[in-house]
């Protein structure tokens, strides 16, 4: 298979830590090992980690489990945390302005910019022979520190803490060799946000994130689709959310729509992701793109978990491929 990369991707929130390993050769993933573990309410608290050595001794015990071979991880940053702006720039400016994404961010902040770790994301993608796509993302040093902290707690090398969209973005790029043409809605369904984005041709375009709604999660996590009121509820928010993320972009639900939907999250099971598909009336990814040949990621053994909790931490252990 020639030279191989390896990378664990840990995905965390406030009900459970994910861990992928992956072997990467050729433009080909393989995931060999992964695990997960359910997490007391104690220990994460929406995004916020509030006792890193009791979860770093959970986490350290999954670890020896899964007997992981590389010491390299990256993490999520969840998306309720990440201010994010994504820009085609010439390839020229970034090396003749190092600082380029600092000066493009600055005015999107709500605090002074030395209370962020600012980076620029390349997002492999071209539309221009002399540029490339970025992703510029602000986080709280704080939020940084916190997740950092925690990788090297467990005696791990932090290749990069990154935002839940763009780790989303990034499994599906790597995996997706014909990206559909049109409009691609991408749906995170998790706690305690929702997180929305599209690819439009290939482009990535951040939304957002809502509330997903107690009630909501109340009820999703049982494993059922929640009641008609309370998904009815959810569905108004969805498109009320939608509508103004992507004013710009000419879309609105109902009178202009995407082409299709494609679903990821902690909360997402095949009945929910069926039911709000249809209230929306916009077809959505019905694969399980880890069991296509031509998707580029496979399982060595097949996971008996939902594949939409695990696109996430896929995403993140495909991080360092192109570094």
């Amino acid at each position: 298979m020639g030279k191989k990369l390896t990378n664990l991707g840990i995905s965390l929130n406030d009900e459970e830590l994910l861990i992928v390993q992956s072997l990467v050769a050729k433009s080909k993933a393989v995931i060999d090992k992964w695990g997960q573990l359910e997490l007391d309410r104690q220990l994460v608290k929406e995004g916020r980690i509030l006792n890193i050595s009791s979860l770093a001794d959970k986490a350290l015990d999954l670890i020896s489990q899964l007997k992981v071979q590389t010491d390299f991880a990256t993490i999520n940053l969840p998306s309720q945390f990440n201010t994010i702006k994504i820009i085609e720039i010439n390839r020229n400016v970034t090396l003749e302005f190092p600082d380029w994404y600092k000066w493009e961010i600055q005015n999107f902040l709500l605090e002074p910019i030395e209370n962020y770790s600012i980076s620029a994301f390349d997002m492999q993608v071209s539309f221009n022979p002399d540029s490339s796509l970025y992703a510029i993302v602000a986080v709280p040093k704080q939020i940084i520190d916190e997740r950092i902290n925690f990788l090297e707690t467990l005696g791990l090398i932090p290749v990069t803490a990154e935002p839940d969209p763009v780790a989303v973005y990034n499994c599906y790029s790597f995996g997706e060799e014909d990206i559909p043409p049109g409009k691609t809605l991408f749906m995170d369904i998790s706690i305690p946000y929702t997180t929305l984005f599209l690819v439009n041709e290939g482009r990535f375009i951040f939304g957002g994130n809502f509330p997903s709604g107690e009630g909501f999660i109340s009820q999703a996590r049982t494993g059922y689709s929640p009641a008609n009121e309370i998904l009815s509820g959810f569905i108004k928010n969805l498109i009320e959310n939608f509508n103004q993320y992507f004013k710009l972009t000419g879309l609105n639900i109902p009178q202009k729509k995407p082409n299709r939907l494609f679903f990821t999250g902690h909360l997402c099971t095949n009945e929910l992701c069926g039911k709000i598909s249809n209230l929306l009336g916009i077809e959505y990814e019905t694969r399980d793109p880890f069991n296509e040949k031509n998707f580029g990621i496979s399982f060595k053994k097949k996971p008996d978990a939902l594949w939409y909790r695990l696109f996430l931490p896929v995403g993140l252990a495909l991080r360092n491929i192109h570094e």
